[in-house]
């Protein structure tokens, strides 16, 4: 709890300072403990190159990052490749479809097909903000379908109401029409910043609060990927997700 508080005020008055750190101390690692649970949890039922082939899709991704980070390479065109690399994971999801289910499929097909419309349609920065956002709750759904498999468990279904909770407090945020007024002064020069991301086409209405929300489900994400779901998986099978030298 007393993190959480921590967050959700940091989010209030600090959301572009608590945004960098976190990104900066925990967007790669986050990335590899996702890896790690959706492993541990889903290995059986989706083949082994299907997995090689996720590996190597995010690998030329995170080449291009750094090739933008050195000056290489144009931080507008990486925000195609982005998509590009979404839609490849949607078609090799749809690909794995007969180990992991029809809907699983389905749901692959349908962001790959929905990435090709944007990408014609040139909405980039849009689909970009849009999927990114959406990215933070996909916890909610890895936990209520381990709530779902076992509905016995009421250690695990207790878990799932918690984090529902927690995923609730950024949408409470988003509409509470928060202003940022009470920010300090020396932190005024981050909403050109935060502006310069946000669509024009969107309004500016509510957009501080909006900001924040964004910024907390961030950080709950990471959480929830980093300590909740790891911890939920080493319950159903008593082995971590990660091997020792990874942690």
């Amino acid at each position: 709890l007393l993190l959480i508080g921590v967050l959700l005020l940091g989010a209030l008055w600090l959301p572009l300072p608590l945004y960098l750190v976190s990104l900066a101390l925990f967007g790669l690692p986050h990335i590899v403990w996702e890896m790690g649970f959706l492993r541990s949890r889903y290995a059986g039922r989706w083949p082994r190159g299907w997995w090689l082939a996720l590996w190597l899709v995010l690998l030329v991704q995170g080449c291009v990052r750094v090739a933008v980070w050195l000056g290489a390479y144009s931080s507008v065109a990486s925000q195609i490749v982005d998509l590009l690399s979404l839609l490849v994971l949607g078609l090799i999801v749809a690909a794995a479809s007969a180990g992991a289910g029809w809907r699983v499929g389905s749901a692959g097909l349908i962001l790959a097909v929905g990435v090709w419309l944007l990408l014609e349609r040139g909405k980039v920065l849009e689909a970009l903000l849009v999927l990114s956002i959406l990215h933070n709750f996909t916890p909610m759904v890895m936990v209520w379908d381990m709530a779902r498999d076992r509905s016995q468990d009421r250690g695990i279904g207790t878990l799932a109401k918690g984090m529902a909770g927690l995923f609730l407090l950024p949408l409470l945020l988003a509409f509470s029409g928060w202003s940022g007024a009470i920010q300090p002064t020396v932190l005024a020069g981050q909403m050109p910043l935060l502006q310069a991301q946000w669509p024009a086409q969107w309004g500016t209405t509510h957009q501080q609060a909006i900001l924040s929300a964004i910024v907390l489900a961030q950080c709950l994400h990471y959480y929830s990927v980093i300590v909740l779901l790891p911890h939920m998986q080493q319950q159903r099978t008593g082995e971590p997700v990660l091997p020792r030298w990874a942690r």
